[in-house]
């Protein structure tokens, strides 16, 4: 899956910019569209995280035609990659901990993208359910 999503963006009155996404909660905004988008980085991640928190898989991004797209962070995605794996898999923490070798609070922190985590720790989780990562550049 590819973990960019659609953007709307709104010019406002006074010139400033306001974005969201469809679907996901929240808006943010910047005095300019480059700041604007910037910022949807971030609420991106935050209500993707929503769904971490309750135990959701994501959402499927579906592009739309002329919007521009925010991909997620590196790490972020590979933890939401890890979650709806997770998920999938009907894997505890402990018992992904377990396979790890690590406790269940490791695991937590692996799975909340608010925390900073070693990408190769997260990249070794990722192997032992048998995902395999691969990093693209648009071309």
């Amino acid at each position: 899956m590819k973990y960019a999503y659609p953007v709307t963006l709104v010019r406002n009155d006074d010139d400033s910019w306001t974005a969201f996404f469809d679907g996901l909660s929240g808006a943010t905004d910047g005095k300019t569209r480059e700041e604007c988008l910037q910022e949807a980085v971030d609420l991106l991640v935050s209500a993707l995280t929503f769904y971490v928190d309750e135990n959701k898989p994501l959402p499927k991004p579906e592009p739309r035609r002329g919007r521009p797209l925010i991909a997620v962070p590196v790490l972020e995605a590979m933890k939401f990659i890890l979650h709806d794996e997770m998920i999938a898999q009907k894997l505890t923490n402990k018992a992904l901990g377990e396979r790890l070798g690590v406790t269940e609070t490791v695991v937590r922190r692996l799975r909340n993208p608010l925390h900073k985590s070693k990408v190769e720790i997260v990249e070794r989780a990722l192997n032992v359910l048998g995902i395999y990562p691969i990093l693209e550049t648009p071309s």
